[in-house]
């Protein structure tokens, strides 16, 4: 546990950015997890299949409905276009 702490703690090589403060930090290009067992890949690509196959009829039912239903695109367009212009004022009030 002390070995693994101390990893962790030792600095990375070379690469070093200005923190806001102004106080060097280091930037740790190492990984910090280990690689996965075979048989957490095992297990988690077989839930990935049993939910694919668990939600197949409502995903079914979905895309069809989707096909009868009425397309209403200013719907989806002005919501996405107002949370773009917000950001862009955020954006310009930071900015100034």
């Amino acid at each position: 546990m002390v070995e693994q702490a101390s990893r962790l703690l030792k600095p990375a090589r070379g690469r070093f950015y200005r923190g806001f403060s102004g106080q060097t930090i280091t930037w740790q290009a190492e990984a910090m997890m280990e690689a996965a067992a075979w048989w957490e890949l095992l297990l988690g690509g077989a839930v990935a299949l049993l939910m694919i196959l668990w939600f197949r009829p409502g995903i079914k039912a979905a895309l069809e409905r989707g096909k009868t239903a009425k397309k209403d695109w200013p719907a989806v367009l002005i919501p996405i276009g107002l949370v773009v212009l917000f950001v862009l004022l955020l954006i310009q009030i930071v900015r100034s």
